[in-house]
């Protein structure tokens, strides 16, 4: 079940939206006590996502999203320690906020922030793996000319090293500062 909901202001650009969810995921793969996968397990998963997109200010527009889900828990498992337990690598937390600005030379900056909440990593429900919260920003600088678009997106600005996820014995980074150029032409 899912119940979302959006609202714009009558004469605004803004726009809100709130989703409440209770899912079960069926046919999740789980492993028995002899390592063998088996595609009979279940996972149930509640939570609320919001999301407010605005222009601020004139040329500046504000998007910010908030995910909370306190329950990903293993309903049904091959493997019976997994059942009761948090679904692995599901955060309680997640957040993000970006803005951007563009000059009327066509000119257009960018700047946001994401968060990802303590999990418990992928793969190990018996014995799981604490994966610490991190947040990383991103840029964008960008510049349109008549029907071209053409950007610089960063992910990663400040080059920040974390832990994205542990599973199996290993952990493993983020990635690290990565730059995507693109030029785009609209028809």
């Amino acid at each position: 079940m899912c119940i979302r909901d959006s609202y714009q202001p009558t004469g605004s650009k803004a726009m809100y939206s709130a989703a409440l969810f209770d899912l079960r995921r069926k046919n999740y793969i789980s492993f028995d006590g002899d390592a063998m996968p088996r595609q009979t397990g279940e996972i149930s998963v509640r939570g609320l996502e919001l999301e407010a997109t605005a222009e601020v200010a004139p040329r500046m527009n504000l998007t910010a999203s908030y995910s909370y889900t306190p329950r990903a828990i293993v309903t049904a498992s091959s493997n019976a320690s997994e059942i009761g337990k948090q679904a692995t690598a599901v955060p309680r937390h997640r957040f993000s906020v970006w803005a951007d600005y563009r000059f009327a030379n066509g000119l257009k900056l960018g700047l946001g922030a994401r968060y990802t909440g303590t999990n418990y990593g992928d793969g190990e429900a018996a014995r799981p793996s604490k994966v610490p919260a991190s947040t990383v920003l991103d840029a964008m600088l960008g510049y349109d000319i008549d029907r071209w678009t053409l950007a610089l997106n960063l992910r990663n600005l400040t080059n920040k090293t974390y832990i994205a996820n542990c599973g199996y014995g290993n952990c493993y980074y983020g990635y690290p500062r990565t730059a995507t150029a693109t030029a785009t032409y609209r028809w």
